[in-house]
């Protein structure tokens, strides 16, 4: 796991605390979205201990695939939290 500090030119999309899907390159964060906001048929799922495996099965879905596409056009996509602007690769 690596943690990202989540830059100032970011600052309009970072939202708090929460899942999140990260585009990273060169060892800095490019682009976040965060799961609520472009899955919110999964959101209540977000908040309990099982909330990686619901993000892992979200990510193999049609509906991912053009936001990890987006992201991947950035750098690498990495699935974790944001909080205190930082991002924790899960």
């Amino acid at each position: 796991m690596n943690t990202y500090a989540i830059p100032e030119s970011l600052v309009s999309s970072y939202r708090g605390d929460g899942w999140a899907l990260a585009a990273t390159l060169k060892g800095q964060i490019v682009a976040i979205r965060y799961i609520v906001e472009i899955a919110p048929a999964i959101a209540e799922r977000l908040e309990g201990p099982h909330a990686p495996l619901f993000v892992k099965q979200w990510l193999g879905t049609l509906e991912a695939m053009p936001i990890v596409r987006e992201l991947q056009a950035l750098g690498n996509v990495s699935a974790g939290m944001c909080s205190n602007w930082e991002f924790l690769e899960q």
